[in-house]
């Protein structure tokens, strides 16, 4: 009688909370809005842990507008609590799942080759916050939030037991349908009058592309929006494989994909090209039948090559969206033009690959982040998460980041090939784009690559244990 007394008393405040909520919204209190978010995130945490997960992963999807929402409505402020307190969400689950968990987590350290590499790669972050060589030890908590948070997603998903996929997946759809819906009007109807104001003001260069603005949708970035995009049409296809709700994801993934030219980021579609192709190869156990459907395959290819590369003047002839098609046409069939953005990226890896060889020990979790220049420490320029992670952390570090990514790779494949669970191949379709092209191990798209290497490490370890 106590306990359903207990249980009716939360959901009324969740209930009371929600009608709070959607008062702050529509009288622009952003700060309290947030406020109320972050306290319902955290009833529901104290009702189901994984529900409590569920809207952390909903929040990071809508940090971004919620950041430029304060920034044109509410007085701004030097530093915000509320700009890193998903972050401090995220350790403190963390923390109490560890507490919890505790005789799991001493059982996996004895048991679990992966726990252990990740509990090691965990420490060496750590202790890198404290490196003197980035400047002061603020420029190192600074680069934790970069680094260290998004990878607690896989201690957070293999220690979880309630944490499953099909939730996660779920969810991923559902908030992919209304991120990219926000993405099309800020494509076809242009930025609301705060998002204009707030662009103008920062000068953000890197949502310009020939003839418009590439959309950001909810996100903190044109990138994060972009490969959040292509990982949903992967779920997409995935239910499509799996003959679940067919009709209603063939239809979403048509639409993810849709969003995903419209983005006008290349290096999300050469990730979506790649998860894409791996995901319908192994998918195909029969030997002839997955030779006859690569030809298959590198012939559509070839026919989409053609398009772009034909297809210029009708590009031009469509307005705005003429534009992001004319950008990803660049990209795709001149990658390497002395005008692209590769060279870019490139001349980053030389200089954080430099550095690294310079001092194999590294520089400290800040020093390859944007917290070196926000926190007047040393900066090293990277243009890729990967690297960011060795720099910071050494060779001690660039060790385990690649065990941990072979071992963790490993267990998804093994979860399809030995026990047929197709969301392994799914997991694998999704790591591998992200670590090797994407390179986006931040944000909500990080914190779902580990959440996902988590659980499969799980459901893997639990499988292998049965009888």
């Amino acid at each position: 009688m106590i306990e359903r007394l207990k249980e009716n008393l939360v959901y009324f405040v969740f209930f009371f909370l929600s009608l709070i909520l959607i008062w702050c919204f529509i009288t622009l209190r952003i700060r309290l809005a947030t406020l109320v978010f972050l306290s319902l995130l955290l009833v529901a945490f104290a009702v189901r842990m994984k529900w409590g997960i569920y809207l952390l992963l909903v929040y990071y999807a809508l940090v971004g507008l919620i950041r430029r929402l304060m920034y044109v409505y509410e007085r701004h402020v030097r530093f915000d609590p509320l700009s890193v307190a998903h972050d401090f969400l995220v350790a403190f689950f963390f923390i109490l799942i560890l507490l919890t968990k505790k005789e799991k987590v001493l059982e996996s350290l004895k048991k679990d080759r992966l726990f252990g590499v990740a509990v090691f790669l965990l420490l060496v972050e750590i202790l890198q916050i404290f490196n003197p060589l980035q400047g002061n030890v603020f420029v190192g908590m600074g680069g934790a939030k970069f680094i260290i948070i998004p990878f607690l997603g896989f201690f957070i998903g293999y220690l979880l037991d309630g944490l499953e996929f099909e939730g996660l997946w779920k969810l991923m759809l559902v908030v992919g349908v209304a991120t990219a819906l926000y993405g099309w009007k800020q494509v076809f109807w242009g930025y609301a009058s705060f998002e204009m104001k707030w662009w103008r003001s920062v000068d953000y260069l890197s949502l310009r592309i020939p003839g418009g603005v590439r959309p950001i949708s909810t996100f903190p970035s044109a990138a994060e929006y972009a490969h959040f995009s292509w990982m949903v049409a992967l779920v997409a296809l995935h239910y499509v494989s799996q003959r679940k709700y067919r009709v209603l994801t063939g239809v979403l993934f048509a639409f993810f994909i849709v969003s995903l030219f419209l983005s006008a980021v290349r290096l999300a579609f050469f990730s979506f090209v790649l998860g894409f192709s791996l995901y319908l190869h192994f998918s195909i156990r029969d030997r002839i039948k997955r030779v006859f459907f690569d030809i298959l395959y590198l012939s559509f290819l070839l026919c989409m090559v053609m398009f772009f590369y034909f297809g210029e003047g009708l590009f031009y002839s469509m307005g705005k969206v003429g534009g992001t098609f004319l950008h990803m046409r660049e990209g795709i069939l001149y990658p390497f033009a002395p005008n692209s953005t590769f060279w870019g990226h490139y001349a980053a890896w030389k200089h954080a690959i430099s550095h690294f060889i310079k001092n194999p020990l590294g520089y400290g979790l800040g020093s390859s982040t944007i917290a070196g220049t926000k926190f007047l420490g040393t900066h090293i320029w990277t243009e890729s998460d990967v690297l960011s992670t060795i720099v910071a952390t050494g060779i001690a570090g660039m060790i385990a980041l690649l065990l941990f990514f072979f071992h963790g790779i490993k267990r998804a494949w093994q979860l399809w090939e030995r026990y047929r669970i197709k969301d392994g191949l799914l997991v694998v379709s999704l790591v591998i784009p992200m670590f090797f092209i994407a390179q986006i191990l931040t944000y909500l798209c990080g914190l779902l690559v580990f959440l996902i290497l988590g659980i499969s490490a799980r459901k893997y370890m639990e499988l292998s244990q049965e009888p």
